[in-house]
């Protein structure tokens, strides 16, 4: 188990000679490209010490927090009423996350080069100094891999971590660029209040306190055929409808081919019937309340008879099912330890920006969320 965010390994030898270094000139070929390096779009959404921060890269930030803002909606936790409220503060949020990491990049930058060049240095006399930036960069490359997988730890999978992603607009490779960026930010954090640790003790503490945090929630894959009654004479004629389709497919023709031709369920019709939430199907309970109450009693794989669900017939198809899995300590020991380290970056970082603010020059342009997330 991983107890401390460490600096990288050459990091740790290097960083106090930085302080009575007098350093030359990193030579040609070095490659001493920055950190992922903010882009602009035509839509500008901050301007930060002179540098234009697209609309697009605060949009990713935004979209962490847009499914919670939905599934407090799809809940009834929050009317519509509250809507434009929670996503503006969504929008504030994600508004400062950007402005400090930008700061913090900022000085990332120049921490790099300064230990590029440190790096170069150190090195034997004879080694040309192009040598001497491959082996800091693979260096690098190991950290940066060590943060990618503690990432999809804590995201709970790589396929947990790709959906967020996606759901973000962020391309995987969008995301492997960052992390270098986010690398050195922890370490200008960490320059400036020192290291983060973690007993044992706090670790399985933490894991005790949040065990929502550290379990693998229920599943359903499910389809459906979703006949509403007031496409019909009667309700009567309805069912009398569902009762012909569920004969169609014991005959033998598949749910999905079926569900397509039909236009009474857009846009789940379209899919064959799969019913689905941001474009992830294996859904926990709550998403699909009536369709669950009746898969629940069918066999991964059955479809169910015409039931009476109110406004609409339905027949339900349950492709599979996956109970709740409570995770031991042992298996979410790494994925403890992330989270808290998150936590605590979050705080520091928040502490960074209140200091740093009165240096620099903030601009909001984008005050408020782009107006089709408030439809």
């Amino acid at each position: 188990m991983r107890h401390a965010f460490l600096p990288l390994t050459f990091l740790a030898f290097l960083l106090p000679a930085l302080a009575r270094a007098e350093a030359p000139p990193v030579g040609q070929g070095d490659g001493g490209d920055a950190p992922h390096e903010v882009k602009t779009s035509n839509t500008t959404a901050l301007r930060i010490n002179g540098k234009l921060i697209g609309l697009k890269k605060v949009e990713a930030v935004f979209q962490e927090a847009l499914p919670l803002v939905q599934e407090r909606l799809r809940s009834g936790d929050l009317d519509a009423a509250e809507k434009a409220k929670a996503l503006q503060k969504a929008w504030d949020e994600a508004l400062q996350t950007v402005i400090q990491d930008t700061l913090l990049d900022e000085r990332g930058r120049e921490l790099r080069t300064q230990i590029m060049r440190a790096y170069v240095q150190h090195a034997r006399p004879d080694t040309p100094p192009s040598r001497v930036v491959d082996s800091f960069k693979r260096l690098e490359a190991e950290e940066v891999r060590k943060m990618k997988q503690w990432k999809i730890e804590a995201a709970g999978g790589e396929e947990e971590l790709y959906a967020a992603l996606r759901r973000r607009g962020l391309s995987v490779a969008e995301w492997e660029d960052n992390l270098r960026a986010e690398l050195f930010r922890r370490i200008v954090l960490e320059q400036a209040v020192g290291p983060i640790v973690f007993s044992p003790e706090k670790v399985k503490g933490y894991y005790d306190a949040h065990p929502d945090q550290f379990s693998t929630p229920d599943a359903w894959r499910l389809r459906r055929i979703r006949l509403p009654k007031k496409r019909f004479k009667t309700p009567e004629d309805a069912m009398a409808a569902a009762v012909v389709i569920h004969k169609r497919i014991a005959d033998g023709l598949a749910f999905e081919k079926v569900a397509k031709t039909l236009d009474h369920d857009p846009p789940y019709n379209a899919d064959g019937g799969q019913l689905s939430v941001d474009g992830k199907v294996d859904l926990p309970s709550g998403n699909f309340p009536a369709e669950e109450r009746i898969a629940k009693d069918l066999e991964d794989g059955a479809v169910s008879k015409p039931v009476d669900a109110g406004e609409a017939v339905l027949i339900v198809k349950r492709e599979a099912y996956r109970p709740e899995k409570k995770l031991a300590f042992e298996e979410s020991a790494n994925r403890a330890w992330y989270l808290m380290l998150a936590t605590e970056v979050k705080a520091r970082k928040e502490a960074f920006f209140n200091k740093e603010m009165k240096d620099a020059f903030v601009e909001t342009v984008q005050k408020t969320p782009p107006e089709k997330y408030l439809k």
